[in-house]
Formats: structure tokens, C-alpha cells, sequence
């Protein structure tokens, strides 16, 4: 197997498990956010790692269209979040 596929799993994993540890100390921590971040991306990274190696184009199709989804609702999300302010800066 791939070193790549070892690492970008074992840290997915050690973000997850830290984020946990985390969660359960204090649940209001901005830093939960963060760990969970951290852990989507490389499980998502680990994915797409071992979809492309394996060879199997069925494996990635899916990997690579909710990657796409990922990408226009983060594009649109910032659309959003434009809106809220203008509409929040007319209101004070």
C-alpha cells in the first residue's frame, strides 16, 4: 500500500479523536470547529486518495461530485453570508 494512504488516514484519525476529546472536555470551544475542519479534509483527502488508486472509476464518480456539491454550496454560502450582512448593517 501507499505511505500516503497510511498517513492521510492516521491523521484523519488522530483529528478526529482529538476533536472528540475535545468536544466532551468543552462542548463551546471554537477550536471543536477547527478539529472538525481538520478532520474532513484529510478523511475527504483519504478518499479521493484511495479512490484514484485503486483504479475503479465507480469509487471516484461519487468522491468528485460531493466534492463538487462542497464547492458551489461553499460558493454560494459566501453569497449568503453577504446578504446577512447587508440586510444586519440596514437593520443597526
Amino acid at each position: 500500500m501507499d505511505p500516503t494512504i497510511w498517513l492521510t488516514g492516521s491523521l484523519a484519525l488522530l483529528l478526529m479523536m482529538i476533536g472528540l476529546a475535545s468536544y466532551f472536555h468543552e462542548r463551546r470551544r471554537l477550536s471543536n470547529g477547527i478539529w472538525l475542519n481538520g478532520f474532513v479534509l484529510c478523511a475527504g483527502g483519504w478518499l479521493l486518495i484511495v479512490a484514484v488508486s485503486s483504479g475503479q472509476m465507480w469509487l471516484l464518480i461519487p468522491i468528485l461530485l460531493l466534492g463538487l456539491i462542497l464547492l458551489v454550496a461553499f460558493a454560494l454560502g459566501i453569497y449568503g453570508v453577504i446578504i446577512f450582512l447587508l440586510h444586519n448593517a440596514r437593520q443597526v
